[in-house]
This record gives structure tokens, sequence and C-alpha cells, in this order.
């Protein structure tokens, strides 16, 4: 268990942050929560892993299967206490997932993992605002994205594999993706706009291929920066990333691709795409971040673009299949996402891989 006590001269907040990151150790609690009594599962998590708080001084709040508990006696010490949707693990990686937070909370790219319970996490909370989808193309805000993405890349962890996961993932959902789906609606749609499993595996291993021909560098990203997984706070002028659930290692130009293509939203209007002159800008501020020993010329900036551009058109595919895969389990009009995702990809294919 987390003990503060044990720290008598450091405030509750700093001794557990502290305690956590320095040993690299969280609460393994053997239960799981039950969705349909949340609040009081997530309590018993809570009063677990933290064993000298008491009831009382805790308030919770919930928004969808994540709990915010603050602790009253310390307003600044609060916890994010996220309990997964049944078989989410087959979408998302639990143990590489707990893995990141490890290791980015020591980089301090990360809050500090508490506790690991059988359907979820107790981690650190992030104050501040999720962004919006308008914040993304802010001058300041964006450049802050740029930078702190950069950080990310640079991160350095040691006895991991460092091979790209992209294509793994690509084929690993294109088996999950159903033969046919069990609304009708999502069937016929499916069937209309696309060709069977077989057909796009043929697709994506000639992405591949395309892929291999792009020099771009294999870093830690974080593989899902949507605006709703950007926090920005107002007082330090600066913006944290969270839910590291699919980081890993991959192509430097994929994240950034993908971070471009999240402009467009969850209900994909490509409109919203940053054009070329905010992309340039944007790109500046990773580079002179990434190698601030080094006075970044335009032809570096030009380079990383055309790299970025073919992997926004890699994550068209992508999203498209992670969305085929997810629409059976969703009430959500995904099947519309993947449909626009796919004309917009195959519309620029050529145009962009011949850049």
């Amino acid at each position: 268990m987390l003990h503060h006590k044990e720290y008598p001269t450091i405030s509750k907040r700093q001794n557990l942050e502290k305690f956590a990151i320095s040993n690299n150790e969280y609460v393994n609690l053997d239960i799981s929560v039950d969705l349909s009594n949340l609040i009081e599962g997530v309590k018993f998590i809570v009063l677990s892993t933290f064993n000298d708080w008491k009831e009382e001084e805790l308030e919770f709040s919930r928004f969808n299967d994540v709990v915010r508990c603050r602790n009253k006696t310390d307003e600044r010490f609060e916890v994010v206490i996220r309990v997964y949707g049944k078989d989410s693990h087959i979408f998302v990686d639990r143990g590489q997932e707990i893995r990141n937070l490890l290791v980015l909370s020591k980089a301090g790219l990360s809050t500090p993992l508490y506790a690991k319970f059988k359907n979820g996490l107790v981690y650190g909370f992030v104050p501040g605002k999720s962004l919006t989808l308008e914040n993304l193309k802010d001058p300041f805000i964006s450049a802050q994205i740029a930078k702190q993405l950069a950080k990310l890349h640079k991160v350095n962890i040691k006895d991991s594999c460092k091979e790209q996961i992209l294509f793994r993932k690509i084929y690993s959902w294109l088996n999950k993706v159903p033969e046919k789906y069990t609304n009708p609606k999502k069937n016929k749609m499916f069937h209309q706009h696309f060709n069977l499993k077989q057909s796009k595996k043929r697709k994506a291993a000639y992405l591949e291929c395309e892929v291999a021909k792009i020099n771009s560098p294999i870093v830690f990203c974080h593989n899902d920066l949507l605006y709703t997984n950007i926090i920005y706070q107002e007082p330090e002028k600066k913006v944290s990333f969270i839910d590291y659930e699919h980081g890993s290692f991959n192509y430097r130009g994929f994240d950034i691709g993908l971070h471009f293509i999240n402009f467009a939203g969850f209900h994909f209007d490509y409109s919203l795409y940053p054009k070329k002159d905010f992309q340039l800008v944007w790109l500046r501020h990773y580079l002179v971040s990434l190698h601030p020993e080094i006075n970044i010329i335009e032809e570096q900036v030009d380079e990383l673009y055309r790299e970025v551009s073919k992997f926004a058109l890699v994550s068209l595919f992508y999203c498209s299949v992670w969305v085929l895969v997810i629409a059976e389990v969703t009430d959500l009009d995904f099947m519309q996402y993947a449909i626009k995702a796919m004309t917009v990809y195959y519309r620029q294919r050529d145009e962009i891989f011949a850049l």
C-alpha cells in the first residue's frame, strides 16, 4: 500500500507521487468493479489503495466509466479511476498501457500509476481543460502541442522492442472486422462500400510496401492524439497528454499525421484538415523543440511535411479499419466515418505517395 505517513515532512500529494514514481511501484488489487454499482466499487478501490484515507474525506465525480476522486483534506491531490468496459482488452494491450504509465511518469510526461485492479487503473489526475477542435488551430496552443509531442518522441525507453506497431495493429484489426454486422443497417452499408477482408488485406500489404519507402524514425508515440486527449493548463500555459493506452513505438510521421487527421473530428469533416501553411508552422515548432542544438532550415520542414502527409494518408486507412471493428459494439455511427475516410484515402492516395 502507499503510505504518505512514512514521509511526514512532505505534503500528501508530493510523497504519494514521489513514492509511486521513484519506486516504479503500484498496488495490485485482485478485485473487479461492477459497472452497475460504479461509485461504490470505486470507493472500495480508493480506500484499498490509500489505506489511511477516510471515506468522509472523499468526493467523487463520474464521467461515463471514468471517476475522478478528490481528497478534501488536500485539494491539490486528485486521482482518476478508470474502469474498463467488457472485452476492451481485445482492442487495447492493457499490459502495455501500464508499462507506458510507469515509464512516462518517470520522464515527467504522465501522472503516476497508483493501483491496478482486474478491470481498471488508478492514476494521477491532470488538472486543466480538455481541448476542443477549435483549440487545435490556436497558434499558441498548437505550438505547445508540437513541442510536447517532440518531448514524447525523445523519450528513451530501455529494454524495449523498438519495432513499429502500425501494421501489426492493422492486420490484427482486419481479422476482427465482422463478416456480418448484427445491425442490418450497418451490415448493408458495410457491404455496399467495402470489399471483403481478403481484399482489404491486399490493400494493407500495398500500403505497407509504400510506407517502407518513407524515411521516418521509429520513436515512442502516443498513437491517439485526439483533442480530448490533450489538456491545457492555463496557469502554466502548457499542454499535457493523457490516455496513453495506445502508446507504443511507431513511425514519427504517423503520430503527427494521425493528429492532423483528428482535426476532422469524430464525424470526419475533412474540410477541417489543417492547411499546408498551418502544418509548416506546426512542424517547425516540432523540429526546433526536437533539435534545439541546430538551426532548422526550410528544407527540413518541407521534408517533414512530405513525410507527415504520407502518414496522414496511412492514418485514414488505419482509422477506417479501427472503426469497422468497433462499429459492431457501439451505437455511434462509425460506419459513416469509415466510408468518408476511405473515400478521401482513395481520392488522394496516388497524389500523396508521389510527393
